[in-house]
């Protein structure tokens, strides 16, 4: 009969006492595929990992570039606002694109915002919506371009959005070159820089964020005298 074998000894770096070091079991942090590191080392001479949880939608990358600066209101509250107004549009219309020529009738309360706040009657949406209406035709289309038509596709940017943060990389480029100090490989410029159109988007945009931001204390719109 041969001889009974123990337990396979486990692999990896150890100490001196023989004990298995935390070092050779720590496993490195996986970042996603390729195109979320790139992104991430782009946008990391920004903010750092601060904003990381904002890199994928185009209105956090404009956030995170510093598109929102500037203004009377915190950056981050008009990017939230923003971010909340499509979370709160997605739960008010559930369904795919393919079914915008539904009546609003007949979509209202499908679904419930998958927010903080719940909104299952679409009140708070409502709201919301209002507040845009009012501030123009214009500025309300530009919000949906930035928030709400690439719901399906948040990693891509609309060409306009691509090139105000492809204009806000070249700025700190330029900002580092001028104190003369290294330009980073990552940070990159990836295609062309912003028009005079584009900028007029931007302003709609915040016109549009603003206004959400202000407004929101107002009361929904069906519990309204």
């Amino acid at each position: 009969m041969g001889k009974r074998r123990g337990r396979p000894r486990k692999a990896g770096l150890r100490t001196k006492t023989d004990q298995l070091s935390r070092a050779g079991k720590a496993k490195p942090h996986d970042y996603g595929n390729i195109k979320v590191i790139e992104r991430h080392s782009r946008f990391q001479h920004f903010i750092a990992d601060k904003g990381r949880e904002f890199e994928g939608t185009p209105a956090g990358r404009l956030w995170i570039v510093g598109a929102f600066d500037g203004h009377d209101i915190d950056p981050q509250v008009l990017r939230d606002c923003l971010l909340d107004y499509a979370a709160r549009y997605w739960g008010y219309y559930p369904n795919p694109p393919a079914v915008a020529n539904y009546t609003q009738e007949n979509r209202r309360g499908l679904g419930g915002s998958d927010h903080r706040q719940p909104d299952p009657a679409g009140e708070r949406f409502e709201l919301l919506d209002s507040i845009l209406r009012d501030c123009g035709q214009e500025t309300r289309q530009t919000v949906h371009w930035a928030v709400i038509d690439n719901h399906f596709f948040p990693d891509e940017d609309a060409p306009w959005i691509a090139r105000i943060i492809n204009t806000r990389v070249a700025d700190r480029i330029a900002d580092l070159k001028r104190r003369k100090q290294p330009v980073p490989p990552d940070l990159a410029i990836t295609g062309e820089l912003a028009r005079d159109t584009d900028w007029l988007s931007l302003k709609l945009l915040v016109h549009g964020a603003l206004a959400l931001a202000r407004g929101t204390n107002r009361q929904p719109v069906s519990s309204a005298a």
